[in-house]
């Protein structure tokens, strides 16, 4: 079900709550829900819980995604139209001033790439609203814009009737749900203007905020600190940005301020913890009893009455003011305090340096690069007391300060009025994203992963083998290669090797090197969606293009139990199925692309009724492809070779007796077990089910099997295979792929 499905069923309590909603989900330039109730239908009250859990119970049940959406493929460069003109979905909650930084920007940019660009704009605002409504706001910033389209999508046949673009991008956490779902579009990209998880407590939100950054769309981000964080914590790939100020609008004032008063401003937005509202409230009252009329206090930003907070003697609040009248404003002032929590600056210090304001705001590291105290801005700690005391070293040394003021000035006049050339390149980035560009390199030099090489995409990480597959996807080494903390890597989620590419003659006549060739030759003509099968802690080497889902017969937690020399955990694969070759349950007949069963047609009751039913379940063309131990370099070399008969006895009649018989020859020649205690070990063993090789096979007798499945079981239509390699040691395997 839907988003919109899910608050139809939620009705009337989405609705009452839609307040509550709309303050928890906007963000710094009033953007509000990505989708409100579209129906009222009766539910019971929620009981009288603290705010914050009723939000977080609204927003846990309208925003969801399953285990299957983010399995989804994101990214389809083939859907991308060969030439212009392209089209370009902007997916956004519903907006009641163009102004405001974030949707500015984000207008600012459509606008771009309309002109420079001839992209074609299409703004989908989610929400109940009206399209007239929405283009009005939009016209009003840019008037350019009135070509583009308005769709409102406010219910399912809405969102059902997206018209397919290029590119579509999501502009707010909560529109990323959305596009996750969305089908019809070639390259999904994520407008990521603040790290929005901290826009609330730890929690529930803040859960939902963050699931967003590994939903595979690849991030345009504004400003380099936002690219690292998407890149290296999660994984993703992303473009940034430097964010820029409209000279036009903020700009210094020709003569000097009044002297007197000293106007202080700082930007207030309660409900906005993001912003230190309750701090800033503390430190200016401080002011106000230290400085009494020698200052004037005022604040802009939200509509809020200082009554209401015990300041109505102490500051005068301006409310949300019209865009010319903010740059108006700052001119005016002397002292600015923008306080941010978050792990990206805002707008404003920049538009008030720009003004010639003197700027202070708080320690935050994430915004090192741009406030530097003391240089171009006064930082503070995050106590009234220290808010309070710094702002009024800027008001009693404010003439001896003049060159803080001087350098920022300079520093946004050279590093942050150029809009055109920032946008330019997020036009020509949107156009050059392929897949190989969706990943990065990253490595660790602590001791769990050694001196393992790993490529991280959509929370990932990928086990690069070689460097020649660097080179190939347009990684330089060891340029390309970021290293990050054990924990980085750990946190994402283990995935299978990166093979090379190899050719159809690599097919007909692979190189015999080494066994993990064989296996990225054997793999080399995968595509689509698939499953392998007991991957456990070495997954196949299948082509990165390919959608793999994994399965085995015992959860993880059994498998963590039971792992091979050699093996790790942090590397072993949990199942997103429990099934068996054996019997294949939970497939549907004629849904995969492929089966890949490494080292597991052994561990079958009855091989030839596996590879009946594999054959069921593939499509026409589908490829099944069994990797199987040659029992002659394996603990199996004291067993007799399983005979075609046995096998076929096995499919045609199976019996339990018969199957507890190879318990038997398993326990007293693989695994020898003292005499005395043979007959123990076994019924203890078979009852268990334990995992045990049923059968041998060697390549000539397994060949025998195949034949046999080729002309009376299913009729696979090709047969590719090689026998072991050369090298007794290392090379216990022989390789078989078999095409429906």
């Amino acid at each position: 079900m839907g988003i919109l499905g899910r608050l139809k069923r939620m009705g009337g309590r989405a609705k009452r709550m839609g307040g509550r909603v709309k303050r928890l989900v906007s963000r710094q330039h009033q953007i509000q829900p990505v989708i409100q109730p579209v129906v009222d239908q009766p539910q019971q009250p929620l009981p009288d819980l603290d705010k914050y859990t009723k939000d977080a119970l609204t927003l846990a049940g309208v925003f969801d995604f399953s285990y299957a959406d983010i399995a989804e493929v994101q990214q389809h460069p083939d859907r991308v139209s060969s030439q212009a003109p392209y089209t370009l979905n902007w997916y956004l909650p519903s907006f009641e001033n163009a102004f405001y930084g974030g949707v500015m920007t984000i207008l600012r940019t459509a606008n771009h790439l309309l002109q420079s660009g001839g992209m074609h704009q299409r703004f989908l605002i989610c929400g109940n609203t009206t399209a007239s409504e929405m283009q009005a706001l939009i016209v009003k910033a840019f008037p350019r814009l009135e070509v583009s389209e308005v769709l409102i999508l406010n219910s399912p046949e809405t969102i059902a009737a997206i018209p397919p673009s290029d590119f579509s991008i999501a502009t707010l956490w909560s529109t990323a749900y959305l596009l996750l779902k969305i089908k019809n579009t070639g390259l999904k990209f994520y407008f990521i203007q603040d790290f929005e998880p901290l826009f609330y407590p730890a929690g529930s939100t803040y859960a939902q905020a963050e699931a967003t950054y590994r939903f595979g769309f690849y991030g345009i981000a504004n400003t380099i600190s936002l690219k690292k964080i998407y890149e290296s914590d999660y994984g993703g790939k992303a473009v940034h940005f430097t964010p820029c100020v409209d000279l036009s609008v903020f700009y210094p004032e020709a003569g000097q301020r009044e002297s007197a008063p000293k106007q202080v401003f700082f930007y207030g937005r309660p409900g906005h913890p993001r912003n230190g509202f309750e701090l800033a409230i503390e430190a200016m009252k401080r002011l106000k009893q230290r400085y009494g009329s020698t200052i004037r206090i005022c604040s802009a930003g939200a509509n809020w009455n200082p009554e209401d907070y015990g300041v109505g003697d102490v500051i005068e609040n301006l409310g949300l003011l019209d865009y010319q009248k903010t740059g108006e404003l700052y001119r005016s002032c002397h002292v600015g305090l923008s306080m941010m929590m978050t792990r990206h600056p805002s707008y404003l210090p920049l538009e008030m340096m720009a003004c010639g304001m003197l700027v202070v705001s708080n320690f935050n590291p994430s915004n090192s690069w741009l406030l530097r105290d003391r240089e171009n801005c006064l930082l503070t700690h995050p106590s009234a007391t220290c808010i309070a005391e710094t702002i009024a070293e800027a008001i009693d040394q404010y003439d001896d300060l003049a060159h803080i003021r001087k350098t920022a000035i300079e520093h946004i006049q050279t590093h942050h009025a150029d809009w055109s050339t920032e946008l330019e390149t997020l036009h020509q980035a949107l156009l050059g994203f392929e897949p190989k560009t969706s990943g990065m390199l990253m490595q660790s030099s602590e001791s769990v992963f050694g001196a393992m090489v790993f490529y991280v995409k959509n929370g990932y990480r990928y086990y690069v083998p070689s460097s020649d597959w660097m080179l190939a996807h347009g990684f330089k080494w060891p340029n390309d290669v970021q290293f990050v903390s054990e924990d980085v890597l750990l946190a994402l989620r283990p995935a299978r090797a990166t093979p090379r590419s190899w050719s159809l003659d690599d097919w007909l006549n692979p190189p015999r090197h080494s066994s993990f060739v064989m296996r990225e030759v054997a793999a080399s003509r995968l595509s689509g969606t698939g499953i392998e099968f007991g991957a456990g802690a070495s997954p196949f080497p299948i082509p990165l293009d390919c959608h793999v889902s994994y399965a085995d017969r015992r959860h993880k937690s059994e498998l963590e139990e039971d792992l091979y020399p050699g093996q790790t955990l942090h590397s072993l694969i949990e199942p997103d199925l429990i099934s068996d070759l054996d019997t294949l349950v939970g497939i549907d007949d004629a849904s995969l692309d492929f089966i890949v069963a490494c080292h597991v047609i052994e561990h079958t009751k009855s091989p030839i009724s596996a590879l009946e039913k594999a054959y069921q379940k593939l499509r026409p063309g589908g490829q099944l492809i069994l990797v199987v131990p040659d029992k002659e370099r394996t603990f199996d070399r004291n067993r007799d070779i399983t005979p075609l008969q046995h096998l076929i006895a096995d499919y045609q009649e199976p019996s339990r007796e018969r199957d507890k018989q190879h318990y038997f020859d398993f326990y007293e020649q693989a695994f020898p077990t003292a005499p005395d205690r043979l007959t123990e070990v076994v019924e203890t063993k078979f009852q268990q089910g334990h995992d045990i090789h049923y059968h041998t096979f060697t390549y000539d007798s397994f060949t025998e099997v195949v034949n046999y499945v080729c002309k009376h079981v299913a009729p696979w239509s090709s047969v590719w295979s090689q026998p072991t390699l050369s090298n007794p040691e290392h090379d216990i395997e022989f390789y078989f792929v078999l095409t429906k």
